[in-house]
């Protein structure tokens, strides 16, 4: 079972030095609601918001309201926190190829300065006036799911109206029928009467 993560901090944020704005990792937890999160896990977001120059460090950070904020939104992105359900795992490979990519087009901080949203599994970023999957490159429309609503409803208004023209039809041709079948079924009778 992974470590959970540590449930206090030494000072309460109002006592701390020179009046600074800054939570401790346990903070963190704390007033995101991520009490479900295990420590690998924990480490992991934590370094989106601060990625580490390669060397590893054993002590945890403090984090500014900005820093919350985008743990905010990997939590979002990563599959929110009902993810952090028993049983289940933080989506974050995605969010993390995401910011290392944006990272790399010089955005400091992909969280905060990037809008980001999920469709299915991919994290779409609008950057630029441009909608594209910074993981892979790919771009995007960036009203993609309008567009396909827009299709539906017309292949629903067509259908609509194919099937309108359909039933015109079958009534023409059915009206059709009645009329040459009654017209058969008084030549039968004239036929038999004498």
């Amino acid at each position: 079972m992974a470590r959970r993560t540590p449930d206090g901090t030494s000072k309460p944020p109002s006592d701390r030095s020179e009046g600074a704005a800054y939570f401790y990792p346990a903070e963190v937890v704390r007033i995101l609601g991520l009490q479900g999160i295990d420590y690998a896990q924990l480490r992991r977001l934590l370094r989106l918001v601060r990625p580490t120059d390669g060397q590893p460090t054993r002590r945890w950070g403090r984090y500014s309201f900005e820093d919350l904020v985008a743990i905010r939104v990997a939590v979002r992105l990563a599959g929110g926190r009902d993810a952090l359900a028993r049983g289940h795992r933080l989506q974050l490979a995605e969010v993390e190829r995401t910011c290392a990519r944006l990272r790399e087009l010089g955005v400091a901080q992909p969280l905060v300065e990037v809008p980001l949203r999920r469709e299915g599994p991919a994290v779409l970023a609008d950057f630029l006036g441009v909608t594209f999957r910074p993981a892979t490159g790919q771009l995007a429309l960036s009203n993609t799911a309008d567009l396909v609503h827009g299709f539906l409803a017309g292949v629903v208004q067509l259908d609509r109206q194919v099937l309108a023209d359909v039933r015109s039809a079958i009534d023409g041709e059915s009206a059709q029928l009645d009329r040459k079948s009654s017209i058969a079924r008084t030549a039968r009778e004239g036929r038999l009467q004498p």
